[in-house]
């Protein structure tokens, strides 16, 4: 067994030195690109999202990235603030909340109904009447229904003249009325339970027109991290490329000198595998750049087959002037969260005055206006009824309480002031969480800050220090080696750099936030 390990490691350093022998020289591989590009616009009409938003793709060519849309930050926060589904989401739940507002304020209007009958009966009495008359008349070989005897007065019309009825319609006729009804309810007196609903629904429009704020600082603070993520990966690739053809030209200038007999294979392995490291650096950073474009545009809520990069060229965006003590003091004055549990107090005593108003009086005003029509009086007394209009009118005072319900309205009132004590917690939580968060913020912005400084001396010493081994190795007193180690070191330095300055916006971008800007 040691021995076949023996032979594969002989054989393995075998193949690497015939690719390097003086029949095999070592080129320098070409850089991959990880995906092909599509071609780069600034239209920004291909971002607007599709106007059926419950539509999908189905064929993989609609998902297929066909275009990079350029755009800057402001570009990108604008676009983020129309287009980004959650922020639309708490925005409809405002516009729901103000609508709530306007049914609880309807209750203090009265409310007017209308109602309209018509009906056409016979009485079941009356066709056992009719039957009778008809049996009778029957009997005596009478004709009921012509029989003029069977007259009766039933009295005079407006003129004074009689007005008679025949047994034969008597009862045997439907009668038929039109029947509207109008009715007014107005509430004088109902325990407060009037108020206390107005009083919720504008507290809850509160908390939802405070929700907006925060979804928006939350969405901000997140598309200005995924836009400087965009701008770390850009610039990384940049840095990963030059250190490709610094590479490239490393091993280019080693095999020259060991054709020359002045580098030895080992000179130019390891220049072959700095190669390979290089191009795996850039490989990475190509990866990483689309997975934080993926991102940027899942916040920007940009539709299939396009995608975003950023056109700022990465760079400081900016110090903080205040003081963590007054950076502090802005926090707890603006921060969303705060106001929302004062408001949710608010709620839960309005909740607990409407709960209590169940078991006090309520005083109302009824009034009410009734017309009918006679469409067809029938027979009998009621004939000629049908050339009339009939009116009436009710007015009424009503007074209401339930005084006993069991206890329900009294655990109604007492879960609602536990609600407004969890709301009193619940500012308290977010007062720690917001100072933790100020704190955190403001130290890592100083932090990142002194980084930063420290990265751009990094990055002129590892310059230097690279002009120097390169005129060292032209002037023969210096390695390949040395010069290789002078790029890793300044290409270490520029990705330092690079990350200082991100993670300095993304601070500054944080501290932002923790005040509830």
């Amino acid at each position: 067994m040691k021995e076949f390990k023996k032979i594969k490691a002989i054989g393995l350093v075998s193949s690497i030195l015939l690719s390097c022998s003086p029949f095999y020289k070592c080129e320098p591989a070409k850089a991959q690109s990880l995906t092909s590009s599509p071609p780069v616009s600034t239209d920004l009409n291909l971002l607007q999202p599709s106007s059926n938003p419950l539509e999908l793709p189905s064929k993989p060519e609609e998902v297929a990235e066909k275009k990079i849309i350029k755009i800057s930050l402001k570009q990108a926060l604008d676009l983020a603030f129309k287009n980004n589904p959650q922020l639309q989401i708490v925005k409809k739940q405002l516009e729901q909340a103000k609508l709530a507002v306007g049914v609880a304020f309807a209750s203090y209007y009265p409310t007017l109904s209308i109602g309209t009958t018509f009906n056409n009966s016979v009485s079941s009495s009356n066709s056992i009447t009719q039957n009778y008359y008809n049996n009778l008349y029957g009997a005596v070989g009478g004709n009921y229904a012509q029989s003029i005897s069977t007259r009766s007065l039933f009295g005079y019309d407006v003129n004074g003249d009689p007005v008679y009825s025949s047994l034969s319609t008597l009862y045997s006729t439907p009668t038929s009325t039109f029947d509207t009804t109008i009715s007014l309810n107005y509430t004088l007196f109902d325990s407060g339970r009037r108020e206390g609903s107005l009083e919720q629904a504008r507290e809850q429009e509160k908390v939802a027109s405070l929700q907006v704020d925060l979804q928006k600082q939350t969405l901000e603070l997140n598309t200005r991290n995924a836009y400087y993520d965009v701008q770390n990966s850009q610039a990384a690739i940049s840095i990963a490329q030059d250190n490709l053809v610094h590479t490239q030209k490393s091993v280019q200038d080693t095999q020259a000198l060991k054709d020359a007999g002045f580098a030895t294979i080992a000179d130019l392995l390891q220049t072959q595998v700095q190669l390979n490291n290089a191009q795996q650096q850039l490989v990475q950073a190509q990866g990483q750049l689309i997975n934080d474009q993926a991102t940027l545009n899942q916040v920007l809520g940009v539709p299939e087959g396009v995608s975003v990069t950023a056109s700022d060229p990465i760079a400081l965006v900016g110090t903080w002037n205040l003081s963590l003590e007054k950076t502090l003091i802005l926090a707890f004055e603006q921060r969303p969260e705060l106001k929302q549990q004062l408001a949710q107090k608010k709620i839960s005593e309005a909740q607990k005055q409407v709960a209590l108003s169940a078991v006090l009086p309520q005083i109302s005003i009824v009034a009410q206006s009734d017309l009918l029509k006679y469409v067809n009086s029938g027979g009998g007394s009621m004939v000629g009824l049908q050339n009339y209009w009939g009116g009436g009118y009710s007015l009424s005072a009503q007074a209401q309480w339930n005084f006993f319900d069991g206890g329900a309205a009294e655990q109604n009132a007492d879960s609602a002031e536990i609600g407004a004590k969890i709301a009193i917690n619940q500012f308290s939580s977010y007062r720690y969480q917001i100072r933790q968060q100020v704190a955190q913020s403001f130290t890592n912005w100083q932090i990142n800050k002194t980084n930063f400084a420290t990265a751009q001396e990094g990055v002129r010493l590892a310059q230097q220090s690279l002009n120097a081994n390169r005129t060292r190795y032209n002037a023969g007193v210096g390695t390949e080696l040395d010069v290789i180690t002078a790029i890793q070191s300044l290409n270490q330095s520029r990705l330092l750099l690079l990350t200082a300055t991100t993670s300095y916006n993304k601070a500054i971008a944080a501290l932002i936030n923790a005040v509830g800007e």
